[in-house]
């Protein structure tokens, strides 16, 4: 149970830190991968395309999904 606990606690970052991890992966084996370089201009767009989707899914879970609790003290 306590598990469980820490899990929605924690789901927030852990899924952030997974994105960031998988996304800069991506990114660094395309930029140090040996590719043609006729095909460079490609590979650029394609870890342009990865950096993107990384930073809406990043702003979304740390921006939009939070929602702001009014401060209740008086």
């Amino acid at each position: 149970m306590k598990f469980l606990e820490l899990l929605t606690k924690y789901a927030t970052p852990i899924i952030a830190f997974l994105i960031l991890l998988l996304g800069f992966t991506v990114l660094f084996s395309i930029i140090f991968w040996d590719f043609p370089s006729d095909q460079k201009d490609i590979y650029y767009s394609i870890s342009g395309g990865v950096l993107s989707v990384v930073t809406m899914i990043v702003s979304y879970y740390f921006g939009a999904s939070k929602t702001d609790i009014p401060n209740t003290d008086k």
